[in-house]
């Protein structure tokens, strides 16, 4: 009977024992995952490779028509007259009364040359220093083109023209702005530089 009680008693302890070293013991710490999100997005599940996504389509140049280059104003036309100090009154007064045909309206007309600064400077040029016996009217006339003044260029046609002993041909008003482009661009060319050139040989 003692010895029953006796292991009844040691089973106990031994079994308490074995509780408390079992309620002691520390947790396990958990494994620390060193797992990034970057590294959890771009793992897959199998074994397939991770395509890159493609590049954008680069835009489609459009080819558009280069503009048109600015025509010359038809006062800054250059033009050679071919006048020089030796030229006489005669050839002055027909140069002036060719380039006044781009502003007047007449029946008929002889003869073209460009109404600019430059053609202008070049007859003041010529005049300025001459002895001609229509000096001073010559002077007066392009001082009123210098000045871009062509309110009477029918009267200043008519005075060279007469000069010219004219017969046919009297001017009879002015020609538009319009007008005159289309005179100019049916007698001349125009460069990139602005030079003029017959357009009709």
């Amino acid at each position: 009977m003692k010895k029953k009680l006796a292991a009844i008693i040691g089973g106990v302890i031994i079994t308490g024992a074995v509780l408390a070293w079992y309620i002691n013991i520390p947790p396990a710490t958990p494994k620390k995952d060193n797992t990034t999100a970057a590294d959890t997005a771009t793992s897959t599940t199998d074994d397939t490779p991770v395509t890159p996504p493609a590049a954008p389509e680069p835009p489609v140049a459009t080819l558009e028509p280069a503009p048109a280059p600015t025509p010359t104003p038809l006062n800054l036309v250059q033009f050679d007259l071919g006048l020089t100090s030796a030229s006489t009154e005669e050839d002055v007064v027909n140069a002036m009364h060719k380039m006044s045909h781009e502003k007047v309206r007449a029946v008929q007309k002889w003869g073209a040359l460009p109404m600019s600064i430059d053609t202008i400077r070049q007859v003041e040029g010529v005049v300025t220093v001459s002895k001609f016996e229509h000096k001073a009217q010559l002077l007066a006339i392009i001082n009123k083109w210098k000045s871009g003044d062509f309110k009477s260029a029918d009267a200043d046609h008519n005075f060279l023209w007469e000069l010219e002993g004219g017969s046919e041909g009297k001017a009879f008003g002015l020609l538009s702005p319009a007008e005159e482009q289309a005179y100019f661009d049916s007698n001349f060319q125009v460069d990139v530089k602005g030079v003029a050139t017959y357009s009709q040989p």
